[in-house]
């Protein structure tokens, strides 16, 4: 009955050094998968902060002309008005 059970431990201890194994391997793959993760997450915030940029400046340019269209409709709603 102990020789089973030798056979069994042996089986089961083979078995762990393999996940052990795997297990290193994995974790020392880690730092070089964290890195590439985090330079792709920088490549994607400064893509996003220069898209922001771009339609901020955009915005700025469209509520400027906003701005100026809104001064002569109102300088014509007053020459319409004194023309009352």
């Amino acid at each position: 009955m102990l020789g089973g059970c030798a056979g069994m431990y042996e089986a089961t201890g083979t078995a762990s050094q393999q996940d052990m194994l795997q297990l290193r391997t994995d974790l020392n793959s880690l730092p070089v998968s964290l890195q590439r993760t985090r330079a792709e997450v920088d490549a994607a915030l400064a893509q996003m902060d220069r898209r922001l940029a771009e339609q901020t400046a955009e915005t700025g340019k469209q509520l400027s002309a906003l701005s100026a269209r809104l001064e002569v409709l109102s300088g014509d709603v007053a020459a319409l008005s004194a023309r009352a």
